[in-house]
């Protein structure tokens, strides 16, 4: 009887060590099958060992561009428009003539001082020769009075010649007519400074450069002075980069939204940057000088915590656990939980899970950005 139960003890214990053996082998296929590929080749993953460098902080935000200066050009006397010589889109040079201004009124006030000046001009020279040759005939004060006359000519002849000139509208620096609000046969006259709309002829933009406005969160304004490197995109298919310094910096938060204006100068030879546009300006805050460094594709979040894929000594795929510090986009400040002699996977991570044993191959490291992203 004891032998019958014994026998039967055996062959359950066979059994169970079949399943298991069984189990083992078919987590054993699974894990092999997910380190192939559909033609059989073991999944490859690219790997790389943390290093020690210098890791550029750089903030990446919205920016809108403004002209490098305008103005709104704006008639210095009242008549009617002769003519106009210029129209939108058309670039013009300082002094160009913008338009011309037809003036009878004044032109008949400047005949008539140019012969009231002319009339002193002569009184003055006879009462001055007079004076000399026959003193008893007039007196000295008779000729101080036709000089007063003569310079009081003069003044109003001078006023009537500039209030001319301003008959003719001219440029008064190199830029682009961007617009234009009045046709031939219009009145017009002076306005406000500055006014644009109706009251204004043209608006004239100078594109030479460009000003870029941005608001700076915060956590940033420190970092940021006169002289910070500034790169963008110019939009397009070929997003050419543009390099850039911060200008001007108001040194005052929005009350409302913690931010801080500043405004970045761009050169803009090629005119490939139009004010209005809306751009992202990437600026360099600060350097993190021998800061352990992976790259950012290295990286897996779940549930709010951060992990890599490294390869341990008996090439298996294991999960860590790591802390990061800083992360400009490219590169990713390594606080906690890897060494320079890990070996961690940097491409191929999702096709790989704890345990595997995929092939490794070393990815070159990534460059060093001059534009890339921060927290915005």
């Amino acid at each position: 009887m004891l032998e019958k139960w014994g026998f039967v003890f055996l062959f359950w214990m066979a059994n169970v060590f079949s399943l298991f053996s069984g189990g083992c082998q078919k987590h054993h296929d699974n894990s092999v099958a997910r380190t192939k590929d559909l033609a059989g080749v073991s999944i490859s993953v690219g790997v790389q060992h943390p290093l020690f460098r210098n890791l550029p902080i750089i903030v990446r935000l919205p920016g809108t561009i403004l002209p490098f200066q305008t103005a709104a050009i704006n008639a210095q006397v009242t008549g009617y428009l002769k003519s106009v010589r210029v129209d939108i889109g058309d670039k013009v040079r300082e002094g160009d003539i913008l338009a011309d201004i037809s003036v009878p009124e004044l032109s008949n006030h400047f005949i008539k001082a140019l012969a009231d000046f002319q009339y002193h001009l002569i009184l003055l020279d006879r009462y001055r020769k007079t004076l000399r040759s026959s003193p008893d005939l007039i007196s000295a004060e008779e000729v101080d009075l036709a000089r007063n006359k003569y310079l009081v000519s003069l003044a109003e002849l001078r006023k009537l010649v500039s209030e001319l000139q301003f008959s003719v509208i001219r440029a008064p620096f190199d830029g682009f007519i961007t617009r234009r609000y009045i046709d031939p046969g219009a009145l017009v006259g002076p306005r406000k400074t500055g006014s644009e709309g109706p009251s204004a002829l043209f608006r004239l933009d100078d594109l030479h450069k460009i000003r870029v406005v941005m608001d700076i969160p915060q956590r940033f304004v420190n970092d940021i002075h006169k002289g910070t490197q500034a790169s963008l995109l110019i939009p397009g298919p070929f997003h050419l980069p543009v390099s850039g310094e911060v200008a001007l910096i108001s040194h005052a938060l929005n009350p409302d939204s913690k931010t801080m204006p500043v405004q970045a100068i761009f050169p803009n030879p090629e005119g490939l940057l139009k004010p209005g546009m809306f751009i992202r300006v990437h600026l360099l805050v600060r350097t993190l000088s021998g800061a352990l460094t992976i790259p950012d594709s290295a990286l897996v979040t779940r549930n709010g915590l951060t992990f890599v894929y490294t390869i341990d000594n008996k090439g298996r795929v294991e999960e860590r656990r790591i802390v990061t510090g800083e992360d400009n986009g490219i590169e990713v400040e390594i606080l906690k939980g890897l060494y320079p002699d890990d070996t961690v996977i940097v491409t191929g991570k999702h096709q790989v899970l704890p345990g595997d044993h995929p092939r490794v191959h070393p990815v070159s490291l990534p460059r060093q950005p001059e534009e890339g992203k921060k927290n915005e």
